[in-house]
């Protein structure tokens, strides 16, 4: 990677999974010296205005070396086609595929199994996905693997709608179609419904409202959104997704990988963790699940301070010990224990990199026990002593 490199977080929405999205790019850049991260919120057309406060025209004269996007795909080939040079893009949306754009996202079978489990435990009659954009059919597949389909029950239905619609949780959904209507109307009731888009799951409670179909006693809802868009349907929106913390800092080790003259990956990237939480649109019937995103973040907040995995688990959890410690290895590959000392020693390498701090108070500071705990375990990291990282690491 050059000395000093420019990477653009180019999102269309301010929302709190973006957010999330951003923190784990942040939290990355944190551990690499000379990345500059800067954030262009930028309107979904993609139309440079003439007020030089315009993002996209700041995007354009910034002239980043890379470009980390959470855009959809007509968004995404606007933004592309206004660059005045190309540059590496790292995708954390769905997309299609592309030359020289690799996607990092979430993985969409792993999101289907999580809204199937759930809703299974509802004692549904039927369960649905409805998508409101095109399907692929790989998608269509993963859930066709995990729904048994009754006898001339349709149990994927796509409709193409606004964005406004899925954007702005206060807008009536109508005009609503006839074949969506029809659809909602003939599901064997009670019915449970996914929908993945974002904002979705609020676009689908509306519908349901408008035609007179109850939530969640009629139709069951999950979607895939943040707090704080869940939160603002009426009922409040049950929703899985993936990681976004996860995700971003993925997006971020790829792009500067590939700045730094690695082959370009081309198949999409995975994040199998997945996040739900569970509210009045499934009717509040809590799973036995544990709270990974919870756990994710409190580990970054806290493990310089000393954070214990008893601490971590009274803090985050409502689930057994060996619940939780199952769920968090199979969702991140790593004990609690070992994420919390893998952030501790990702905090100690960006110390000895980037300031003068002696070794001993790196290890105080990053909550090691001693100076000799913190070598020991530093050497075990790395391959070497931190003192002789820091001579490495000097210009």
């Amino acid at each position: 990677m050059p000395p000093s490199c420019k990477l653009a977080f180019v999102s269309p929405l301010a929302s709190a999974y973006t957010h999330r999205l951003l923190r784990g790019v942040l939290s990355y850049a944190e551990t690499q010296l000379g990345l500059v991260i800067q954030e262009f919120r930028v309107p979904r057309n993609m139309r440079p205005q003439a007020d030089r406060r315009d993002p996209v025209s700041r995007l354009l004269a910034w002239q980043p070396d890379g470009l980390l996007t959470f855009l959809e795909d007509e968004e995404l080939d606007r933004c592309l086609a206004l660059l005045a040079r190309p540059c590496p893009v790292v995708s954390m949306c769905h997309i299609k595929t592309r030359p020289k754009v690799v996607a990092v996202s979430g993985s969409f079978s792993a999101q289907i199994r999580a809204a199937v489990d759930h809703l299974r435990q509802q004692g549904l009659r039927s369960i649905a996905l409805l998508r409101l954009a095109s399907i692929s059919s790989p998608q269509g597949d993963a859930f066709l693997d995990l729904v048994r389909p009754r006898p001339g029950v349709q149990v994927i239905f796509t409709e193409i709608v606004d964005p406004a619609l899925l954007d702005d949780q206060e807008l009536p959904p109508e005009p609503i179609s006839r074949a969506m209507a029809a659809w909602l109307r003939l599901l064997p009731k009670p019915a449970g419904i996914f929908c993945p888009e974002m904002g979705g799951g609020g676009y689908a409670i509306r519908v349901c409202r408008s035609l007179g179909l109850r939530v969640p006693e009629d139709i069951a809802v999950i979607g895939s959104d943040d707090a704080d868009v869940s939160l603002s349907s009426r009922p409040t929106l049950t929703s899985v997704l993936p990681l976004g913390e996860r995700i971003g800092s993925e997006a971020a080790r790829v792009l500067t990988q590939i700045l730094s003259g690695m082959p370009i990956p081309y198949e999409t990237l995975r994040c199998e963790a997945m996040d739900l939480r569970v509210r009045q649109s499934t009717g509040l019937q809590r799973v036995h699940l544990s709270n990974i995103a919870g756990a994710v973040d409190h580990i970054a907040l806290h493990a310089c301070g000393g954070l214990t995995v008893e601490q971590l688990f009274r803090a985050t959890q409502k689930v057994s010990y060996n619940t939780f410690s199952a769920h968090f290895k199979a969702a991140t590959g790593l004990t609690p224990g070992q994420a919390i000392q893998r952030r501790q020693l990702e905090e100690a390498r960006r110390l000895l990199a980037g300031t003068r701090l002696a070794v001993t108070t790196v290890a105080e500071k990053c909550g090691f026990s001693s100076s000799s705990d913190f070598a020991r375990r530093f050497r075990a990291f790395k391959g070497i002593s931190p003192s002789e990282f820091r001579q490495q690491d000097a210009p």
